[in-house]
């Protein structure tokens, strides 16, 4: 019984050890990647304020049991850059990432199908470029300001249930 109790108190100790780094991980892939943007909103976000969490910061929303980061909602937060130094490998718990209404521009990275859990994301009313990767597959709903034409690259979201291109100036046929 003694062993037994031993046993899960090592592998509760293990488990708060692993939470607190995932943590630590996510609150400095969210600096690194605020450092890169032309923004002067997000005070909030800096490692002073917190205990290694970024679960109070602005637009993050976490797992209560965990700490770990679930939603981020940016929208309309006057965010202007890229997406290239957002380490989407550092949130494996990521559901939902929303930055609509901002001034993002670029390529959305290869690296967003790091994210495995990501099945909605919002990037409409930025000036992102119509290249979509492969790697977004697993979403479920996804919205994009696009312009020109549809991407055929949206052919590869196999698991897509509400696609959102309204808003948007597209020609063709």
């Amino acid at each position: 019984m003694k062993k037994n109790f031993q046993k899960i108190l090592h592998c509760l100790i293990l488990s708060c050890i692993l939470i607190e780094i995932s943590a630590q991980r996510e609150a400095a892939a969210l600096i690194n990647w605020k450092e890169s943007l032309n923004t002067a909103s997000l005070p909030s976000w800096n490692l002073s304020n917190t205990s290694g969490s970024p679960c109070k910061w602005t637009g993050i929303s976490c797992n209560e049991a965990s700490s770990i980061v679930e939603i981020i909602n940016l929208s309309n937060s006057s965010l202007g850059g890229t997406l290239n130094r957002f380490d989407f490998s550092a949130f494996p718990s990521l559901t939902s990432l929303n930055l609509s209404s901002n001034t993002l521009v670029g390529e959305i990275p290869r690296g967003i199908g790091n994210a495995t859990k990501l099945i909605r994301l919002d990037l409409a009313r930025n000036n992102f470029t119509n290249s979509i990767p492969i790697e977004i597959g697993n979403l479920l709903e996804f919205d994009m300001s696009l312009m020109n034409q549809i991407p055929s690259q949206l052919s590869n979201l196999q698991k897509l249930q509400l696609l959102d291109l309204g808003g948007n100036y597209l020609r063709g046929s």
